[in-house]
């Protein structure tokens, strides 16, 4: 089970991967950068001149990789404005754990670059919650932004199921052979 966003923009495929139209955000707005040196996912985003936005998916109960695309397609870059390290500062939050403490693009990649960060979560509610801020408060600065999220549901392997052998007899001093067999649903 995946779910894949374009934050800010349409349905697209990217690198083989079906992404889905913007939704299930809550607040902020969209921003588009065409003329951006990025791939065509990351010229499209989500971020909040109020500061802080957020995603709710509805999912299963269970682990989840989540996949968050940056790019900063504003500060530095073609057709966006002047500007670098520190331009823009923000946090981010899966089910409420901090997972980016005042996160800046630019000082992690540059400006027109491209970078997926990988974090696992686990959903108890039925609802996967990211939350991006970049209130004053927390050391932000500017608008938070997001280009792509991937949902990955992380399906663990069942174990073993032995097959009950039955009940055995024997005589005292008789040898045993017994063979214990099972299933495995990889198998």
């Amino acid at each position: 089970n995946s779910i894949r966003i374009n934050a800010g923009g349409v349905a697209i495929d990217f690198n083989g991967k079906n992404f889905l139209a913007d939704q299930s955000f809550i607040g902020g707005g969209t921003f588009e950068n065409s003329s951006a040196l990025v791939p065509e996912l990351y010229r499209t985003e989500r971020s909040s001149s109020s500061k802080t936005f957020q995603y709710n998916f509805p999912v299963t109960n269970g682990n989840y990789n989540v996949i968050l695309h940056f790019a900063d397609i504003y500060w530095g870059a073609t057709g966006g404005a002047p500007g670098g390290i520190g331009a823009r500062v923000f946090d981010v939050n899966i089910e409420g754990a901090l997972v980016l403490d005042n996160y800046d693009i630019i000082a992690d990649v540059g400006a027109e670059a491209t970078v997926a960060k990988l974090f696992n979560t686990t959903v108890s509610d039925g609802s996967l919650d990211i939350d991006f801020s970049a209130l004053a408060a927390v050391g932000g600065v500017d608008q938070p932004k997001i280009a792509a999220i991937e949902l990955i549901e992380v399906v663990g392997n069942a174990p073993p199921v032995v097959i009950n052998p039955g009940t055995q007899y024997n005589d005292a001093g008789d040898n045993v052979s017994l063979v214990i067999q099972a299933t495995d649903e990889s198998s």
